[in-house]
Formats: C-alpha cells, sequence, structure tokens
C-alpha cells in the first residue's frame, strides 16, 4: 500500500488509531454480526491474510447465519486485487444465486432493540 499523499496517510493513520490500541484491536463488529443473518452476505478472504488472519473469517461466517465463505488460499489481505478474475466470478455467482433482502424499517427497529439472541452464549475471540 502506498501512503504517498498526505490525505492517504492521514486516512490511514486515523483508522488505524480508532482499532487499535496498546493491547492491539480494539473495535469488533462480533457483536453485531446477528443483524446481518437478514442479509446476503459473501464472506471473501485470502487465506495468506497477514493482517486480518482467516481465523476472523471463520468467526465471522458462523456468526452470521446463512452467509458464503469464500477462501482466496493464494492471496493476501487484498483477494479482489490479487485473484480479480476469480473475485468477479464468485462475486457473480454470489448475486445470481441469493435472493436480495427486502428491509423492514419495523423488523429493524424490534432486532436492534432485542440485541444479540446468542449473546450469553457467546465466547469472544
Amino acid at each position: 500500500m502506498a501512503l504517498a499523499e498526505p490525505g492517504d496517510r492521514y486516512a490511514f493513520v486515523r483508522t488505524v488509531r480508532s482499532v487499535i490500541d496498546l493491547t492491539g484491536q480494539a473495535v469488533s463488529a462480533h457483536d453485531r454480526l446477528y443483524l446481518s443473518s437478514r442479509l446476503p452476505t459473501l464472506i471473501v478472504w485470502g487465506g495468506r491474510d497477514r493482517i486480518i488472519p482467516v481465523h476472523h473469517a471463520t468467526l465471522a461466517h458462523e456468526a452470521i447465519p446463512g452467509s458464503r465463505l469464500v477462501l482466496f488460499d493464494r492471496s493476501g489481505h487484498f483477494p479482489h486485487a490479487e485473484e480479480p478474475e476469480r473475485f468477479a466470478r464468485e462475486l457473480l455467482a454470489f448475486v445470481e444465486s441469493t435472493e436480495p433482502m427486502h428491509p423492514d424499517e419495523q423488523e429493524w427497529r424490534e432486532a436492534l432493540t432485542a440485541g444479540d439472541p446468542t449473546a450469553d452464549r457467546r465466547v469472544t475471540p
């Protein structure tokens, strides 16, 4: 990743500071992934990702019922750039085989208000 432009460096540093502290990763979406069970979800991950380990993809896939996980064993953090033809094929296959979500505002409100139904059974990664 090239950070030659001042704006790029600023955005990168700001993002890193917002998610990483002295103890490591400080934020996670894991406690909100249950909401994604209502959305068609394709998880694409590089098997050689040295930035975010593939174990995170497995955890996300397990936390999102109905999700589809596609691992790119030869890719690192950017499988869409490292294997663009395969990425395009996988994305097209997902779109063609998946029913779109038809959001209902009241249903979302209830889901957000109720919280994660599996929170008492989940182990933090």
